[in-house]
């Protein structure tokens, strides 16, 4: 556990370090464990998803961090921050309505206050997490496109969403995750 605590010396949140070396390497366990049984076929598929979803998660974990930390940089306080719109009523005269017509359809057109709302971080989609933390070059711009094909991956542990996308876990997507995690 030393040598995967190691790895996230420069996470200074002890609890939050301590979730990111154990979920390092309960990953490579269960790889070992695959390799060990030495099951082929289908039988793997079980444990290329843990993988998947644990390191996704851990990649999420330690950009989340840091976005935290840098929440008045533009590139974070931008995500964060979004607009609402309230209906304001009493603009028009009683019995008057706007509408708009598209097509066959017909819609009633309000008027509306914006009024900014600050929303969580974990709100925020996390390919816009991701681009953000690339922007400021928390996460290399060649490691962007596996980090978020590897969030999308672990998003198929929905077995329906999986099933619609004909998904199969790859064991070369594991390997690749606890790779790049190295150099992340």
């Amino acid at each position: 556990m030393e040598w995967f605590d190691g790895h996230f010396e420069f996470i200074e949140d002890t609890r939050l370090r301590a979730h990111l070396a154990e979920s390092c390497y309960q990953a490579r366990f269960v790889g070992r464990f695959q390799e060990a049984l030495r099951l082929g076929g289908n039988f793997n598929r079980a444990i290329i998803k843990q993988q998947v979803i644990l390191y996704a998660s851990i990649f999420e974990a330690v950009i989340d961090y840091f976005l935290e930390r840098l929440s008045n940089r533009p590139q974070v306080a931008g995500l964060l921050v979004v607009a609402d719109f309230k209906e304001v009523k009493g603009v028009l005269a009683n019995g008057v309505a706007l509408t708009q017509k598209d097509g066959d359809r017909e819609y009633e057109v309000v008027t509306c206050r914006r009024s900014p709302r600050t929303r969580k971080l974990h709100d925020v989609r996390f390919g816009d997490r991701l681009g953000a933390a690339v922007d400021l070059g928390l996460v290399p711009r060649g490691q962007k496109d596996f980090v978020q094909s590897l969030y999308d991956a672990r998003n198929n542990i929905h077995i329906k969403r999986a099933a619609e996308a004909e998904f199969a876990p790859d064991a070369r997507m594991s390997s690749r995750a606890f790779q790049a995690l190295l150099t992340f």
